[in-house]
Formats: structure tokens, C-alpha cells, sequence
């Protein structure tokens, strides 16, 4: 501990004392505040002393007290300290630091604030800084479900293959060529050449075959792990594909973000650096530092689809951001970049209604009142969606009635009604038993779970809330303990693979609870889109089984969700991918 900790921790716990005030005070009394033993409490008094922290006036004589006097001013030190801490990219510390002091905290974030949105630094490369709430230290794309992690995963990695949304096709990346058997078995990928990894290696097509030999052996995406029956490079740039059947989802497949294409060395770079937090692709961004507090990408140089126009990516963490209500106060040209409130309309401003929704599934594996349709429907009958998104307002912008906002917005009607989920109840096996209501650590599950938990409370049914890690939560032994899950699926630019993802992950919270003949189902519906090429009709399958499941209430849908940027006049190339991000490589800043 420094000096200035030891004065801020005196400081703090004689905060009745005022600046200047003389007070008496025992040696014994300093050695328990300071954790110290007489000795080094007395070596911290005069490094105190010397830095004019304080004034002391030792005790003369057994049992004379002795007398202090605070010469600087807390809220000054601790703001000073904080923002050190910060510019030093140590956000954790300095959170730390003035989370009790909610003056020095207002000043801090206020401080903090004005370093959002684009920076020049030292060496004129443009910098775009943002807050986010928690730190993301597990980018390896093998194990990454999140949508943050998943956006990101897109900026520092490439996959073979990828999707556009506006032309409804599949386009070349890594892959610059592709070829298929007559029955669809063997799908041949022909490389790009001279494309490298961020550490400097040329890609080949030993990566690739690294790559999914990996996903096979590690991961849970059960879609892949039923379909490839082996990989094989043949030569030095082609890689080739042998299914267990057919399966026109295949090369869908390979869009994904999961599928990013690894460093076949990734064994021998885990020795050096976590791959979790550092991991290397062969992206436009590659990562310059992630830690607990920052999140910093660097412009990769040598991207071979051409370097981005901004030279750097910072994501600082901060925590609970999002209840921040500071209006920033900027003026008309400066740069920005957020969600920011502001005080002029040269703002402009992106909206996106996300495909896909929040919604809470019921545990149909589990014994329990649950297995009862009458109290399923009841609860389904006692949430008022409408209400919910009035109440708990932020991002919640649609009641929801499918994962597709355009079905919702035909088809949807409130039918809250809270006599006949009453009546419901009485008429079902629910004797009182608590329900355990399981999600995971975010601030709008949270509140959607305390929202939900009231709610029920009024038609009589009683729960309790559990939020874990999402971590701990995508353990099926634990989903097996949960009888109900508050939680969401963002659909992406695939909605209908993503869907036929979400059915098929074995440690997905609608897979888990879904029983064992909905499971049925829900594999005869997948098993005809895997043979469907067209997109629209995998679709309409898709759209026939949740309304099945919903029918049967083994889920309710909740509300759809809408993702907001506000950004500077100055800033161009700006727009919201179907993850509510951004794609920061097509971002540039014309200047004045």
C-alpha cells in the first residue's frame, strides 16, 4: 500500500474530522486502521509528514494522546488518484477508489466521460473509446456464445466463408473458391494466398484443418460435430470436407463466428499467452490488450481486404454504465461516439429493432407443478409484456410474440389477463411450492427477472430468483435445477441457422428444458432444413415449430429489443450490424 492509500484509509475513517481540525488520537488507535505494528505505523507517520499529508504532534509521557491534523482534502486526492489510475488502465483500482465516495465518483465519471468517443493520441492515429460493463476475457471463438464476444470475435477473425445480408448469398473471404459433389458429401475450399495471422504466420490450409479438428474435439456445437465426418488439407492451399450426409446448412454453417479460422500453432502461442484473452486471427483488429479494465485493438496493418480507416479500439469497463443518467455535454463538432444524451441535435442517430428475443422457458425435464400446462398458461396469462416494457423502459422496445419483430408486429396481442390466470392456477396442481427463477449476471436480466418474480407474486405463484455467472449457468446440471429461465437469443445476419443453432445446443437454456418428445420435434423440423435451400422456406419451418411450442406453452416470449448509436456529423461509415454493433473497420472521421 502506498502513502497516498494509507492517508486515504486514515482519512476516510475520521471523515468527521474536518480539513485543518486539530484532533487527539492514540498510536494503538493508528495501528489498527492502518493494519500496521507500532513500528511501521510510526515509519507511516513521517512519510506522511514529509509529503505534508498531515501535521503530528507526538504524545510526551505515558497516556498523552497525540494530535493530528489532515492537511489535504480528500475528495481532491482520492479524484486525482482516480484519474491516474485510469489514464494508467487501471479502471478496476480506481472504481475501487471512489465507489464509496459518491461526490468524488460523480466528479470521476464526469472527468471520465469527456475521454469517449474519438481520440488523436501521441503518434496521430485515431482512437475510438467507449464504455462497456464488464470486462470480455474470453474471446476464443470455439466457446464463445455471447453477443459481445461474438461481434468482436468478427473483427479479429475471418471464417472461410461469409454471409450477406443484402444479396441473400454466401461471399468469398478466407476461402476465395469452393466446389461440391454431385450428392453433396464433399465440399472442396480454395485459399487465399499470402493472407497472415496477426503474429506474422501465412495461413494455410494446415490452420484450417487445425481449426475444425479443434471445434470437433472441444466444442458444443452439436450442428458441426453431426455433420463433418473428417477434414483434410490437399496441398498446400486446399482444404477438403467430408459429411456424414447431405447438408445444404453446411456452408451456412461455416459463416459462423464459432468456425473463425485459428493458427494450427495455437498449442505452442497458449505457452506464451492466454488465447482466451489474447487470441490471434487474422482479422482487420488484433488485440493490443484485454485486462479486467481495457479492452484495446490495434488496426491490423496487412489485412488483406484492405486496412481499416481508425487505428485503434478501446473498450473501458464501467460498471453498471448504463445507469449512469450524467447528460454529456458536447459541443456540435466534436467527435463521438455512444449512447449519449446531448444538448444539440447535430447528432445522428441508429436504431435497430434486434431479430430475436428475451423470453422465459419453462423446465419440462424437471418433476415438478410445472409439468402442468394449466400453471404454465397461467403465467403466461398473469405477464402483461406491454407493462413490462413501460415499467422497465431502457432497450426494451417491442412485446414479442416470436423471435421475428415483423410477426410479432402483425401478430402479436397483449392478452394479459389476470382473472383468467387465477382462475388458471386454482384449476392446476400449483399448491404454493417456490419456483426457482434462474438467469444470468446482466442488468437487464436482473431487472427482467425482479419484474417477472412480482408479477407472479400477484396471480400467486411464489419464486426465487437465482443469477449466476453465464458460465455456471450453461452447465446442464445446473439448468436441470432451474425451473424457469429469464434470458435471450439475438438471431444475427442468419436468423434461421441461428435458430436451428439454438434448438441444437446442448447447453442452451430452450434445449434443456424442452421434453423429450418437443425434442422430437424439434430434430424432424432441423433435419428438413438441412435439406431445404431455400432461406424463406427454412424459415416458415422454423416460424411453424416455435408457434407449436407455443401452443403447448414450453416457452413465452417476452419482448424484443432495440439497440441504439448516437454518433458525431464528423464520423462516417456508421452503421448497426444485426448484433446491434458496429463493424469499426468501414468507420472514418472527416475532419473540418
Amino acid at each position: 500500500m502506498n502513502i497516498e492509500q494509507h492517508y486515504i484509509s486514515l482519512r476516510k475513517h475520521y471523515g468527521f474530522i474536518k480539513d485543518g481540525e486539530c484532533f487527539s488520537v492514540s498510536i494503538d488507535e493508528l495501528n489498527t486502521i492502518l493494519c500496521c505494528t507500532k513500528r511501521n505505523t510510526q515509519l507511516v507517520l513521517n512519510k506522511l509528514m514529509e509529503q505534508q499529508f498531515i501535521k503530528w504532534q507526538p504524545g510526551r509521557g505515558r497516556g498523552n494522546t497525540s494530535k493530528m491534523t489532515f492537511l489535504q482534502s480528500l475528495h481532491e486526492l482520492v479524484l486525482k488518484k482516480a484519474k491516474q489510475l485510469a489514464m494508467e488502465e487501471n479502471l478496476e483500482e480506481a472504481w475501487n477508489l471512489v465507489d464509496q465516495l459518491h461526490v468524488v465518483k460523480y466528479d470521476f465519471t464526469e472527468w471520465l466521460y469527456r475521454h469517449f468517443g474519438f481520440h488523436h493520441n501521441d503518434e496521430d492515429h485515431d482512437i475510438l473509446r467507449f464504455p462497456f460493463y464488464r470486462p470480455v476475457l474470453n474471446l476464443d471463438p470455439t466457446f464463445v456464445h455471447r453477443r459481445t464476444e461474438a461481434d468482436l470475435v468478427n473483427q479479429i477473425f475471418d471464417t472461410l466463408v461469409d454471409y450477406d445480408e443484402k444479396s441473400n448469398r454466401i461471399i468469398p473471404q478466407l476461402a476465395h473458391f469452393w466446389e461440391i459433389n454431385e450428392d453433396k458429401t464433399i465440399w472442396r475450399f480454395y485459399l487465399r494466398k499470402g493472407v497472415r495471422f496477426h503474429h506474422g504466420k501465412l495461413m494455410t490450409s494446415k490452420d484450417v484443418e487445425y481449426t475444425f479438428q479443434r471445434i470437433l474435439k472441444y466444442s458444443n456445437f452439436a450442428n458441426l460435430l453431426t455433420t463433418i465426418k473428417e477434414v483434410n488439407s490437399i496441398g498446400k492451399y486446399v482444404v477438403e470436407f467430408t459429411l456424414f450426409e447431405p447438408n445444404v446448412l453446411f456452408i451456412h454453417y461455416l459463416c459462423l463466428e464459432t468456425c473463425s479460422i485459428l493458427p494450427h500453432d495455437l498449442d505452442e502461442i497458449q505457452q506464451v499467452q492466454s488465447i482466451e484473452r489474447m487470441p490471434i486471427g487474422t482479422g482487420p483488429f488484433r488485440i493490443k490488450k484485454n485486462s479486467e479494465s481495457l479492452l484495446a485493438l490495434e488496426a491490423n496493418d496487412y489485412y488483406y481486404d484492405g486496412r481499416s480507416q481508425i487505428d485503434g479500439i478501446e473498450m473501458w469497463v464501467w460498471p453498471n454504465y448504463d445507469e449512469t443518467k450524467m447528460i454529456q455535454r458536447l459541443e456540435k463538432d466534436d467527435i463521438y461516439f455512444g449512447n449519449f444524451s446531448v444538448s444539440h441535435d447535430a447528432h445522428i442517430q441508429l436504431d435497430n429493432v434486434e431479430k430475436g428475443s428475451t423470453y422465459l422457458t419453462f423446465n419440462l425435464n424437471k418433476k415438478g407443478p410445472l409439468q402442468d400446462e394449466l400453471l404454465r398458461a397461467a403465467i403466461h396469462y398473469g405477464i402483461n409484456r406491454t407493462k413490462m416494457i413501460q415499467e422497465l423502459g431502457n432497450m426494451r422496445e417491442l412485446p414479442s410474440s416470436s423471435f421475428f419483430p415483423s410477426d410479432s408486429k402483425k401478430h402479436f396481442r397483449e392478452e394479459f389477463n389476470l382473472e383468467q390466470a387465477k382462475t388458471l392456477l386454482s384449476n392446476s396442481c400449483y399448491c404454493g411450492e417456490t419456483l426457482q427463477l434462474y438467469t444470468y449476471e446482466m442488468n437487464s436480466n436482473e431487472e427482467n427477472a425482479k419484474w417477472i418474480q412480482k408479477e407472479l407474486k400477484a396471480i400467486g405463484v411464489s419464486c426465487r430468483i437465482v443469477i449466476l455467472p453465464i458460465q455456471q449457468l450453461a452447465n446442464q446440471a445446473i439448468l436441470q435445477k432451474a425451473d424457469m429461465i429469464v434470458a435471450g437469443e439475438v438471431l444475427g445476419i442468419q436468423p434461421d441457422i441461428a435458430l436451428i443453432e439454438m434448438y441444437s445446443f446442448e447447453n442452451g437454456f430452450i434445449y434443456n428444458h424442452l421434453s423429450f418428445q418437443q425434442m422430437n420435434k424439434v430434430q424432424q423440423v432441423i433435419g428438413l432444413c438441412k435439406k431445404e435451400e431455400n432461406t424463406q422456406i427454412r424459415k416458415q419451418l422454423l416460424i411453424k415449430l416455435e408457434e407449436e411450442l407455443q401452443k403447448q406453452h414450453c416457452f413465452l416470449f417476452l419482448y424484443h429489443t432495440k439497440q441504439t448509436v448516437k454518433h458525431s456529423h464528423l464520423l462516417n461509415g456508421i452503421m448497426l450490424n444485426a448484433w446491434g454493433k458496429v463493424d469499426y473497420k468501414n468507420v472514418w472521421i472527416k475532419k473540418n
